[in-house]
């Protein structure tokens, strides 16, 4: 009985010698975490790492709208069927078109009427 005492008195005082020294180095890290804080360059380097993912926050945005821009812009930029048809249906009977040309901003057309007056919607 007494042995079941003694091994009963070891094991709590072992779990709690365990314990402590759980809790000192708890306490150890807690100290060092508070230093880091209070330390300026820590700090700084805080607030910069804030910065760049505000930067890149920001910058996932402009990412984000210039490729709905690109999206857009390449779903306008559609030559077809139906635009040849307008530009068809936009000039006069007499004339007739022999040559569109594209190049950089400009569009180039080409051909021919039987009168000035008919030509002179396409010279601008």
């Amino acid at each position: 009985m007494i042995l079941v005492f003694f091994l009963l008195l070891a094991a709590i005082g072992g779990a709690t010698y365990y314990f402590y020294m759980e809790l000192e180095d708890v306490r150890d890290d807690v100290n060092t975490l508070e230093n880091q804080l209070n330390d300026d360059q820590h700090i700084a380097e805080l607030r910069e790492a804030e910065e760049l993912r505000e930067r890149v926050a920001e910058a996932e945005i402009q990412l984000e709208q210039m490729e709905k821009s690109h999206q857009r812009l390449g779903a306008s930029i559609v030559i077809d069927n139906s635009l040849i048809n307008e530009i068809s249906l936009a000039k006069p009977n007499n004339v007739a078109l022999e040559m569109i040309s594209f190049t950089g901003r400009s569009v180039n057309l080409q051909g021919s009427g039987g009168q000035q007056r008919h030509l002179s919607p396409f010279s601008t």
